[in-house]
C-alpha cells in the first residue's frame, strides 16, 4: 500500500546513509587514535523504551488513532590524550500501527510500518582554534510527544567549520542539508515535501575602534507539493565604528539575488541597500546629541517579458539639547528622492525645529499634577517630474496634563486614580487645520493578602477630531489578573482582558466609518504538584478562550452593507504524570474550537528511561 511503501522508501534510505555516515565516523576515529596515540575514553550510555496511544479527532475529519512504540539509545565517548574528538550518538527504532479510515484509504485499513530516528555529532578539535563539528539526524515529530496532529519527518547533516583567533579573528564555514516530510499521519503518503541546501559564511575581524561583519547565505530549497524552487544568495557586510563616549558609527551593506522557478515560468528579483547612521556627542556642559542616517536603496525585478527597477535614497539628520531637566530642544532636517520605471521621479525635504517642556509634579491637596507641552514648526516641500515645487509650512502645538491620586483602601490593597486631558493642534500654510481633544481615564487596584495577588486595571480614553477631517475615538480596556498559592503543591492563577472600540468619522464624507469592534480574552490555570497526596503525580489543567469581532465594509456592495463576523479560539489542556524513579507516565488531553471547527486530541504515554 502507499503507506508501506512510503516507510520502506524512508526506511532504506535512512539506513543507508546512517551506516555509510557510521563507518566513516567510527573509521577515521579509530584512523586518528592510531595516528596520534590517543586514547578512547569510557562509553556513557542511556536512553528509553516508550508506548504512545493517540487519538484524534475533527470536525470535517475522520477519526485517527495510532500505537507507537520507540527503543532509543543514546551513546557519548571522546578521544583523548591528547584530546580530539567527542562523539554523541543516538538511534531510535520506531513501530507504529494505525487505523486508517476509509477517507483516506480505499477501505478501512491498518497500516504499520517502521522508522529509524537518531543523531549522530562529531565534534574534531573541539579545544583548538578550529573546530570541525559534523552531523546527521532524523526526527520524526509524533515521537516527540507533539500533539499539533501533524507528524513532520526532519532529516538533517552537515558540518560546521570554524576558525578561531584573537589577532586574525573568526571564521565558520556552515553547510546543512535538510528535508522535511508532512504527513497526516505517520504512515499516510506523504502531503507535503520540501528539501533544502544551505551555504553559511561568516568572517569578522576587528581593527581597533573598527569592526567588520561580512556573512553569506546561500539557500536552494524545493517544495515539490508546487514544483516550486526558490533560490537566494545573500551577502551581508556590517561596519562599526566606536571611540569610546563621543562617536559611534554603524553602517551595513546587504545585497540579494532571488530566483523563483514554477514549473517552466519564473522570476527574478535584486535588492541592494547601504544603511548608515552616525551618533556624536560632544563633551559640552550639558548633553547634546546628533544624530545623522542615510540610506540608499535599489532593487530589479522581472520574469524576463516585464522587468522593473526602483531607486530610493534619504538623508535624515537630527540634534537634541538639553537645556535643562525639563527643557528640550530639537532639530531636523532630511531628504529624499524616489525613481521607478513606472512611475516619476519625486524628491521631498522636511526641516523642522522643536521645543519641548516637561514639568515636575506639583502637590495638588493630597493629589500629584503634573504637565508638559511642545511647539513644532517644520516646512515641507514635494517635486515630481511633471509637478513644480510646493511648500508647505506646518505648525504644531501640543498640551497634556495629569492628575494623580493614589488611596490605600486597607487589607493589603492601594488604589491609584489618574485623570489626564491632552489638547493639540496642527496647521499649515494651505489652510489646512486639524485639532484634536482627549481624555483619559485610569484606574488600578492591586491587591495582596497572604499568598494571593490580584491586579485589575480600567482604562477609558475619548478622543475627538475636528477641522478638515471630523470624528471620534471612544476605548474602553479592563484587565485582571489573580494568583493565588493554595498550597505548597496547589496554586492557579487567571487572567481577563476585555476591550471595546468604536472608531467614527463623519468628514470627509467620502471617508465615512463607524466601526465596532469587541475582543476578550481569559486564561484559567490550576497546578496540583502532589494529587491525591501522591508524590510524584502532578497534574496540569489549562483553559484559554480568544476572541475577535470584524466588522468591515464589503467592497462588493454598493450600499457599503456591513459585514460582521465572530472568530474564536477556545482550548482546554489538561496533563497528568506521574513519574517514579525511571518511569515516567502521561495522560495528555487537548480540546480547541476555532472558527467553530472543534479537534481533540487524546494522548497517553509511558516511559521507561534506563
Amino acid at each position: 500500500m502507499a503507506g508501506g511503501r512510503v516507510v520502506d522508501r524512508m526506511v532504506t534510505g535512512t539506513i543507508r546513509r546512517h551506516r555509510l555516515l557510521a563507518i566513516f565516523t567510527f573509521g577515521m576515529m579509530i584512523s586518528i587514535s592510531q595516528i596520534a596515540g590517543a586514547q578512547l575514553g569510557p562509553i556513557d550510555v542511556n536512553g528509553y523504551v516508550e508506548y504512545q496511544y493517540r487519538l484524534t479527532a475533527a470536525d470535517r475529519r475522520p477519526q485517527l488513532n495510532s500505537h507507537v512504540a520507540t527503543l532509543r539509545t543514546n551513546a557519548s565517548s571522546y578521544l583523548w590524550q591528547p584530546w580530539i574528538a567527542q562523539v554523541n550518538a543516538a538511534l531510535g527504532i520506531t513501530k507504529i500501527i494505525a487505523d486508517i479510515p476509509g477517507a483516506l484509504q480505499a477501505e478501512n485499513s491498518r497500516q504499520d510500518g517502521v522508522l529509524l530516528t537518531g543523531r549522530l555529532q562529531v565534534e574534531l578539535l573541539r579545544q583548538s582554534r578550529f573546530p570541525l563539528i559534523a552531523y546527521a539526524d532524523r526526527q520524526d515529530s509524533s515521537i516527540e510527544n507533539d500533539l499539533s496532529g501533524t507528524d513532520i519527518l526532519t532529516s538533517n547533516y552537515g558540518f560546521i567549520q570554524r576558525y578561531l583567533s584573537q589577532r586574525a579573528g573568526r571564521y565558520s564555514v556552515e553547510y546543512r542539508r535538510t528535508t522535511t516530510e508532512s504527513l497526516f499521519s505517520s504512515v499516510v503518503e506523504s502531503t507535503s515535501n520540501s528539501e533544502s541546501d544551505v551555504w553559511l559564511a561568516n568572517a569578522e575581524k576587528s581593527f581597533g575602534a573598527n569592526n567588520f561583519d561580512y556573512k553569506i547565505i546561500s539557500k536552494d530549497i524545493f517544495r515539490d507539493e508546487t514544483n516550486q524552487l526558490l533560490t537566494t544568495n545573500n551577502h551581508t557586510l556590517r561596519h562599526r565604528y566606536n571611540s569610546g563616549r563621543n562617536v559611534f558609527l554603524e553602517d551595513t551593506i546587504f545585497f540579494s539575488d532571488e530566483k523563483i522557478e514554477i514549473g517552466d515560468s519564473g522570476n527574478e528579483r535584486r535588492f541592494l541597500q547601504f544603511n548608515g547612521v552616525a551618533t556624536w556627542r560632544p563633551e559640552t556642559e550639558k548633553p547634546l546629541l546628533v544624530i545623522a542616517r542615510g540610506l540608499l536603496r535599489g532593487s530589479e525585478s522581472g520574469n524576463g517579458n516585464i522587468d522593473q527597477q526602483t531607486k530610493n535614497m534619504s538623508f535624515t539628520g537630527s540634534a537634541n539639547y538639553q537645556y535643562s531637566g525639563n527643557l528640550q530642544f530639537g532639530a531636523a532636517l532630511g531628504a529624499s528622492v524616489s525613481d521607478s520605471d513606472f512611475r516619476e521621479e519625486t524628491s521631498s525635504t522636511f526641516q523642522r525645529l522643536r521645543m519641548n517642556y516637561r514639568s515636575n509634579d506639583h502637590a495638588v491637596w493630597s493629589s500629584r499634577y503634573r504637565w508638559d507641552g511642545s511647539a513644532q514648526f517644520g516646512n515641507e516641500s514635494d517635486r515630481g517630474d511633471s509637478t513644480n515645487s510646493d511648500s508647505i509650512q506646518i505648525y504644531i502645538l501640543r498640551f497634556n496634563h495629569r492628575l494623580s491620586q493614589g488611596f490605600d483602601i486597607g487589607t493589603g490593597s492601594d488604589l491609584e486614580v489618574s485623570i489626564s486631558q491632552h489638547l493639540s493642534n496642527s496647521t499649515d500654510s494651505s489652510g489646512a487645520e486639524s485639532d484634536i481633544l482627549g481624555h483619559s481615564i485610569f484606574a488600578t487596584m492591586s491587591r495582596q493578602v497572604a499568598k494571593t495577588t490580584s491586579y485589575i486595571r480600567l482604562t477609558a480614553t475619548d478622543q475627538r477630531l475636528r477641522g478638515d477631517e471630523r470624528g471620534s475615538f471612544q476605548l474602553v480596556n479592563l484587565q485582571a489578573s489573580r494568583n493565588a498559592q493554595l498550597s505548597r503543591e496547589r496554586s492557579w492563577s487567571g487572567s481577563l482582558t476585555a476591550q471595546y472600540g468604536r472608531d467614527n468619522q463623519t468628514e470627509p464624507t467620502a471617508d465615512a466609518t463607524d466601526n465596532t469592534n469587541t475582543n476578550y480574552s481569559a486564561d484559567l490555570r490550576y497546578r496540583h504538584m502532589n494529587l491525591f497526596s501522591v508524590l510524584g503525580l502532578m497534574f496540569m489543567s489549562e483553559l484559554r478562550m480568544r476572541s475577535l469581532n470584524f466588522i468591515s465594509d464589503d467592497p462588493f456592495d454598493e450600499a457599503a452593507l456591513e459585514i460582521e463576523r465572530d472568530r474564536s479560539n477556545i482550548s482546554w489542556r489538561s496533563q497528568l504524570t506521574y513519574q517514579i524513579g525511571q518511569l515516567d507516565l502521561r495522560l495528555e488531553a487537548n480540546l480547541q474550537e476555532v472558527d467553530d471547527n472543534r479537534s481533540s486530541v487524546l494522548f497517553f504515554g509511558i516511559r521507561r528511561s534506563y
